[in-house]
């Protein structure tokens, strides 16, 4: 789950993310899909609209380095 904000050419809105989402592979090479809901409360922008993410993410399990990349709506 996220929270954050964004803000557009006139003013601002708030966001909140909700996704669930499955991390698929074995070792240090991930397939990652997220789907849900996302709820803007603004003047330009409000009510629910679809959220969704894929991606491929390579971690090794002991290090703190994390390779992420994917597209998300």
């Amino acid at each position: 789950m996220g929270v954050g904000g964004v803000s557009y050419w006139g003013g601002e809105s708030a966001f909140i993310i909700n996704r669930f989402g499955i991390l698929t592979g074995s070792g240090h090479k991930h397939f990652e899909a997220k789907a849900g809901v996302c709820y803007s409360a603004g003047d330009d922008l409000q009510g629910l609209s679809p959220s969704a993410l894929i991606g491929y993410r390579k971690q090794k399990p002991d290090s703190g380095y994390v390779f992420r990349t994917g597209i998300g709506y």
